[in-house]
């Protein structure tokens, strides 16, 4: 038999580096286990345990259809090496790209901010380096944070305030 869990982190640094693609898929050889009353657990909330909730999603005689619920319940997801436990079979991450957390989106997008964001900028041109950058992030398998929009009006924002103290 074949047993689909979900980790999610559940805690209150959701955007933290270590949590901000933490939440995974597992197919494994053995049920969850319920965190109270140690009982194995084929559906719904197992317990939560330093922040990582557990849910079950079923029992499934074969690997192909532990899968094929994964693809109709999940959406789009990725493939995860796993190597923590012998049990699980494969592991999978949510969404079809690693998600970046705050910081790591404005290390990887500073030298282009620099080059790109000028004082007279506009919104819309901001948009549009929005788009092109998540388009950039997502041919390297990655999605940036929500943030980035913001790292480009402060830049913005900044230079127009040197202009300022400059005039």
């Amino acid at each position: 038999m074949y047993y689909l869990v979900t980790l999610r982190y559940v805690g209150p640094n959701p955007n933290e580096e270590i949590y901000i693609d933490f939440d995974k898929i597992q197919i494994s050889t053995s049920p969850a286990i319920k965190n109270g009353n140690k009982e194995i657990c084929l559906e719904g909330w197992c317990g939560t345990t330093d922040d990582i909730a557990i849910y079950a999603h079923g029992q499934y005689a074969t690997l192909d259809e532990a899968r094929s619920v994964i693809i109709k319940n999940f959406g789009e997801v990725r493939c995860f090496e796993n190597s923590d436990q012998q049990d699980v079979i494969e592991a999978y991450k949510f969404g079809r790209y690693r998600r970046m957390s705050s910081q790591e989106t404005a290390d990887w997008s500073y030298d282009s901010i620099q080059f790109d964001i000028k004082h007279d900028t506009t919104d819309a041109r901001i948009e549009e380096l929005v788009l092109a950058y998540e388009a950039e992030a997502n041919s390297q398998g990655l999605t940036l944070h929500g943030d980035l929009e913001e790292f480009m009006i402060e830049h913005r924002t900044e230079l127009l305030e040197d202009l300022v103290e400059d005039a």
